[in-house]
């Protein structure tokens, strides 16, 4: 089954190949994938355009990734570059899960809904 995850991440990245950095994003953190099939029963059809960030801190002593997970197809087609964490503050659109990794592995995700300005 996993192999057929990354064959669809890969598909999925191979469309915004010129606008995305390879500086870690496209590289899913360990237990990430199966955590949006178990908890949000997502198929890898629907992983194949998602893409991710990461930013690394150390908070009271434990060292916790924070993760944002994107639409990378829909960043591809509006022209945005997410290069890192930071940048989908300006394109909240973009975003559809946002959590943290805990160092043990434990995965805590939740939906973001985006609500437009009107």
């Amino acid at each position: 089954m996993k192999t057929i995850y990354g064959l669809l991440l890969t598909k999925g990245a191979e469309l915004g190949k010129g606008l995305i950095a390879s500086n870690g994003h496209l590289q899913w953190p360990e237990n990430v994938l199966s955590y949006l099939e178990n908890k949000f029963h997502l198929l890898p059809k629907d992983m194949a355009c998602l893409q991710c960030t990461r930013y690394q801190r150390v908070l009271d002593g434990t060292p916790i990734s924070f993760i944002r997970i994107f639409d990378g197809v829909k960043a591809y087609e509006q022209g945005v570059i997410i290069k890192q964490y930071h940048h989908l503050d300006a394109h909240p659109e973009l975003m559809l899960f946002e959590g943290h990794i805990l160092k043990n592995g434990t995965v805590y995700l939740k939906k973001k809904e985006f609500m437009a300005a009107g």
